[in-house]
């Protein structure tokens, strides 16, 4: 924990501002721009591969439950979104990882964009151990793992994942009902579960409906979408609807055309 004793207001705003950057939440707006945008495949892939690892993460973590380095060292976090959950492994190296492997695979790979992902996946490591939110085998782990998932889910991915998406659909929508029943009150779990049956959601219904209905569908359904981000609590209630929205308000029209990722 050597860079905590060289902390500065200057490297605490870049960290903070890093590690929020790196959140959950960019992926579901970053996903929702490429919507918009009718890159629905590439949307469709984000929310996929996104949600995967967060569902990952969750579990790694209810299984190790781990103390975080400023709980052991009992001091206050600077980032206190991080103030809950288990340390390993770092979910937002994990997730980062985990999309960005996928991304690279699915384009055209330069030395360009290895190293501008080599270099933010860098950043967002070294923000997780400056702020003491993670110890560095929390990274290190987060970083094979999320490698690793994003190799397989890239390997896995087609067309004939659209049906399997709306049995993974149903299934997490009865899981997330078992998990309200049992009164879980870790709202990272409700909000992974929650983007999952989102994601499932797109893949299984993206091609129903067409013209202004689709159109007025696919905003509603993001703006529910982005409410439930911003109020965890709520997100496996919000996100099933918005699920059923989106998926069936996407534009299907230019899928043909429509490369996985902007080269």
């Amino acid at each position: 924990m050597a860079l905590f004793q060289h902390r500065t207001p200057l490297l605490n705003s870049l960290f903070m501002s890093v590690s929020f950057l790196g959140n959950y939440a960019t992926y579901t707006v970053w996903a929702t721009l490429l919507a918009l945008r009718r890159r629905v495949v590439q949307a469709q892939s984000l929310f996929l591969v996104a949600s995967v690892a967060m569902i990952v993460t969750d579990l790694l973590k209810h299984a190790f439950d781990t103390k975080r380095p400023y709980l052991l060292l009992n001091i206050a976090p600077l980032y206190p979104q991080s103030a809950a959950g288990a340390a390993f492994p770092s979910g937002h190296v994990l997730v980062a990882c985990a999309v960005f492997t996928f991304w690279l695979l699915a384009t055209r790979v330069t030395p360009r964009r290895v190293i501008a992902v080599s270099v933010w996946v860098g950043l967002l490591a070294l923000s997780r151990l400056y702020l003491l939110v993670h110890w560095p085998i929390d990274v290190c782990a987060g970083a094979v793992i999320g490698v690793t998932l994003g190799l397989l889910l890239h390997a896995f991915r087609s067309d004939a994942l659209r049906n399997d998406a709306l049995i993974l659909w149903v299934m997490i929508i009865v899981i997330s009902v078992i998990l309200h029943k049992m009164l879980v009150e870790d709202s990272m779990i409700h909000l992974a579960f929650g983007f999952s049956a989102l994601a499932a959601a797109l893949v299984a219904t993206g091609r129903a409906f067409s013209g202004r209905i689709r159109t007025a569908l696919r905003t509603l359904g993001f703006f529910v979408l982005l409410a439930s981000v911003f109020v965890p609590g709520m997100a496996t209630t919000l996100t099933i609807p918005s699920g059923i929205l989106t998926g069936i308000g996407l534009d299907r029209s230019q899928q043909k055309s429509d490369t996985l990722i902007d080269s």
